[in-house]
């Protein structure tokens, strides 16, 4: 068991007006103190202990033992065992301030052969200071709280004590140039992360002059999706065996739910922004490649309006998007170099207008180092004729070849990334899975001809790992979409096994409903629970009680539907229940036009706002 090296020290410092947060390490112990509450956490430094948390109705104590497994004996007085992994931070609501510990997690893999990458499964919200409350505003804490937790035990949220999952391989490359890249100690990978995509910094200010001594009790979180695999080999060349990882980051700065969150916002971040890597690893050569695409929002200034619409009208605001669109690009560009963006609206309908604002706004840009491509995935592929893709790799070969991918042996840098492709669709999700599966295949292709692993497309093809890949890539494309739109992506039959099939219909139409009743009637709550997390609301809480408006509503129109049912079952009845339906439709459907945007779930608490252009 490898004991911990910290030094003992003491840091203490206000925690809010009536309260001081001291942290003391001593050891392998930590100890969290609130005072004046005198509520304290013990905790053991040593990787290898767990912390039993036991707890009663008057407060809780916590002892450590080196059982993982948690059986213990009890302290007197004690409700429940679990083990404690990690602590993610602190965040204050109306009636107490909660220290955030992950209580269970699943080991993801060792990515590059050697770090350690977990998923969170389970935290623990512990109250660590105590407030009255009215017994209203303690109810819509519960429900805040009970949000939170859905909201980092969905399977999304990741970290690692010893690798810094927030930069590329290229990045940490350049970090390591300038002698600043984290060495492989958990305590010092906050002093360079990219803060992009850590979504816990905001829960941690308060550990920040200390975290240097008990870093490794509170890593860096990202969310989005990991994949490792290290067993890989192509049969064809059976001897070399090879690592394989997908690594996606989603950008906090814009962080949101579908249709409370779109486009860009005064400072240029913009909603579904998500960083998506590809790695393998040769492991006899130690031969690194790492190949890197965005996606976001289009990025103007736009929304949609939830209102009980399948399909909302998008309202953009064109006077103020143009110095938007360049404060986005001039970010991009200095963090990827080449931007080709590769836009997959609709030409007409809806999206029209959209796509084409969003064209003639590069076009006012004039970057030469941004190009627009245009692609209407629906025009060429119609349902399901996703071999016209084609058409669009032909468009970008010349790019693609220019950009190429990372590559190092040994500490050497072979190659550099010298762009990026930032694909979008109007959510990011379905047709943009599509093209960066198709992008990342062709990128595959050529880094194993590169490293000696194939000497053609046709062993890759007849090789077990093209479905480690496709699968790696469907996965990815699910866990982004379950992450902005409540489900797994549309079309992900394609991705996965290449083609269309009659059951991933079957799944599309199912999926397409539960994004509709999730999109009107839970994204509030979940908008909220990521503004809670990230710091992005003045007020903990603003409004005494959600509406319960949306389930009463849809509760109205089910009973209504049922007792049309029972009655068309009557044949003399029928023809007339069929046209009061339609009646009672056309009504209702006007209704929600005007009062549609009453009914549906909205967030509830106050947004700090942002700065004016």
């Amino acid at each position: 068991m490898n004991k911990s090296n910290a030094k003992n020290g003491t840091k203490s410092f206000a925690f809010d007006s009536s309260r001081t947060l001291s942290i003391v390490q001593q050891e392998s112990r930590l100890i969290v103190t609130v005072t004046p509450d005198k509520d304290a956490i013990d905790v053991d430094a040593d990787r290898d202990y767990s912390l039993i948390i036991c707890g009663n109705k008057d407060k809780l104590t916590y002892e450590v033992s080196t059982d993982l497994s948690g059986n213990v004996g009890l302290l007197d007085g004690a409700v429940f065992p679990k083990p404690v992994y990690s602590l993610l931070g602190v965040m204050p609501l109306v009636s107490a301030c909660y220290l955030l510990a992950v209580t269970d997690r699943s080991t993801v893999g060792s990515l590059l052969g050697k770090h350690q990458v977990y998923r969170v499964l389970n935290v623990e919200l512990i109250p660590l200071t105590q407030r009255s409350t009215k017994p209203q505003q303690a109810n819509e804490e519960q429900l805040y709280i009970e949000a939170v937790k859905d909201f980092l035990e969905s399977g999304s949220i990741y970290y690692s004590l010893t690798y810094d999952l927030s930069h590329t391989l290229e990045r940490q490359d350049g970090l390591k140039t300038k002698k600043a890249l984290p060495v492989s100690d958990g305590q010092l990978l906050w002093q360079h992360l990219d803060d992009r995509f850590i979504w816990n910094s905001h829960m941690v200010d308060k550990f920040m002059p200390c975290m240097s001594q008990f870093g490794n009790w509170v890593p860096p979180i990202i969310q989005g999706y990991v994949y490792i695999n290290n067993d890989c080999v192509i049969e064809s060349n059976s001897k070399k065996k090879f690592g394989f990882a997908v690594v996606s980051r989603r950008n906090k700065k814009r962080a949101g739910t579908r249709y409370h969150t779109r486009g860009a916002d005064n400072e240029g971040n913009t909603a579904a922004y998500v960083e998506t890597e590809q790695i393998l690893q040769v492991f006899d050569t130690n031969t690194l490649t790492s190949y890197v695409q965005i996606r976001g929002s289009i990025p103007l200034l736009w929304k949609q309006d939830i209102n009980l619409q399948y399909e909302p009208p998008i309202d953009i605001d064109m006077q103020k998007s143009s110095p938007i669109l360049k404060l986005h690009f001039e970010e991009q560009v200095g963090l990827y170099k080449k931007q080709v963006l590769v836009n997959l609206v609709k030409e007409k309908g809806a999206e029209g207008p959209l796509g084409k604002a969003y064209e003639q706004a590069v076009q006012t840009y004039n970057n030469d180092r941004v190009r627009y491509v245009g692609f209407d995935v629906y025009k060429y592929c119609k349902t399901s004729n996703y071999e016209k893709l084609s058409i669009l790799v032909e468009q970008v070969q010349d790019d693609f070849k220019e950009m190429g991918y990372f590559r190092m042996e040994g500490n050497q840098v072979k190659r550099p990334q010298l762009g990026v492709f930032r694909t979008n669709c109007k959510d990011c999700l379905d047709r943009t899975n599509l093209v960066q599966g198709l992008f990342a295949r062709l990128s595959l292709i050529e880094q194993l001809k590169d490293l000696g692993l194939i000497n053609n497309e046709a062993e890759l093809n007849n090789s077990k790992f093209i479905t480690t890949f496709r699968h790696a890539w469907a996965d990815n494309g699910d866990a982004i979409s379950v992450i902005y739109a409540g489900t797994p992506a549309l079309k992900g039959d394609v991705t996965r096994t290449g083609k269309r099939s009659f059951q991933g219909m079957i799944d599309d139409g199912f999926n397409a409903v539960t994004r509709y009743y999730i999109n009107n009637f839970q994204d509030g709550i979940r908008q909220d629970s990521m503004d809670l997390l990230l710091g992005n609301c003045a007020v903990p809480i603003q409004k005494p009680s959600r509406s319960e408006q949306a389930s009463t509503f849809v509760m109205f129109l089910l009973a209504v539907m049922s007792f049309f049912g029972l009655a068309a079952a009557r044949v003399r009845v029928q023809m007339i229940v069929i046209a009061f339906v339609m009646i009672f439709v056309v009504i209702t459907s006007k209704i929600l036009r005007v009062k549609g945007r009453h009914v549906v779930n909205t967030p509830q608490l106050h947004r700090i706002k942002q700065k004016k252009l």
